[in-house]
């Protein structure tokens, strides 16, 4: 068994050489950059999901009376009469 130089090793095959070791970072140097790459991606990717809040329109404020009392006849909770006179009420 040659024990120095190419040939035979103690593991019962042939070493590879002081140039073996510089590959070996390289893998795990490219390894830990296709981590990140693949963590960043996947950040964006959930930072621009649109879902029903990026749906939404913004809110202008809060709700005037005049609204409230129109949405409220639209879903038929008042009857006309009772929405022209909250109507009235509210304008004076």
């Amino acid at each position: 068994m040659l024990l120095r130089g190419w040939g035979w090793s103690h593991m019962g095959g042939y070493g590879m050489g002081w140039y073996g070791m510089g590959w070996g970072w390289i893998f795990w140097l490219f390894v830990i950059v296709a981590i990140v790459v693949l963590a960043v991606l996947i950040a964006r990717a959930a930072g621009s999901r649109s879902g029903p809040r990026a749906q939404l329109p913004p809110a202008a404020g809060p709700e005037t009376p005049e609204e409230i009392v129109r949405k409220r006849y639209a879903r038929g909770e008042i009857s006309r009469e009772e929405y022209q006179k909250l109507l009235d009420d509210l304008r004076r």
